[in-house]
């Protein structure tokens, strides 16, 4: 299931072309349930209780209605993905483009997406991600790191998630710069 904002702009724009093609080259080229992957947008670090958690905006335009949810690991889905982009969003030598720091990170149940599998196929789920990445390198840019288990969440709460990088569980994190350009 595709989950994406309306009209984006900016940093979501280029998010969104990434998000709808990662998504239909893991559906269709690996065979990973449309029914069963969740991939959402950028979602938003929010402070609550003190504590940094991933949440993705579920609100609308009607001001009664602007609520965030939890995003961390469903057990209920196959895999889930989204994107976290770093505050700070540097301009590209006095250009009108700017660079974002871009995670995307994935919650996956190893033994849902790879039933036939005996062994823990962490390595197999990075490396169908890898290569579905590899066909959009002009839009994310460099990729500058994987990081595996509860590392992916450096920051933020994960109190309630300490299980999650545990089998059949597997977290992990893909990094890199995307260039984007506010279109005036």
């Amino acid at each position: 299931m595709l989950i994406q904002k309306d009209n984006p702009v900016g940093i979501d724009k280029q998010i969104a072309f990434l998000q709808k093609r990662l998504h239909d080259v893991l559906v269709n080229q690996f065979g990973w349930p449309s029914d069963g992957y969740y991939s959402y947008e950028r979602v938003y670090i929010n402070v609550r209780e003190g504590q940094r958690i991933p949440e993705l905006y579920v609100g609308s335009s009607d001001a009664k209605n602007n609520e965030y949810r939890e995003i961390y690991f469903n057990d209920n889905h196959i895999a889930e993905s989204y994107f976290v982009v770093e505050d700070n969003r540097p301009n590209i030598a006095g250009s009108s483009m700017y660079q974002a720091t871009v995670g995307l990170i994935f919650q996956v149940d190893l033994r849902k997406l790879f039933p036939s599998l005996e062994h823990r196929g962490d390595e197999e789920v990075h490396r169908q991600v890898q290569i579905a990445l590899q066909g959009f390198r002009s839009v994310l840019g460099e990729i500058t790191g994987l990081i595996t288990g509860l590392a992916c969440y450096t920051g933020l709460d994960t109190r309630q998630i300490q299980q999650t990088d545990m089998h059949p569980c597997h977290v992990f994190r893909f990094n890199f710069n995307v260039p984007y350009i506010y279109n005036c």
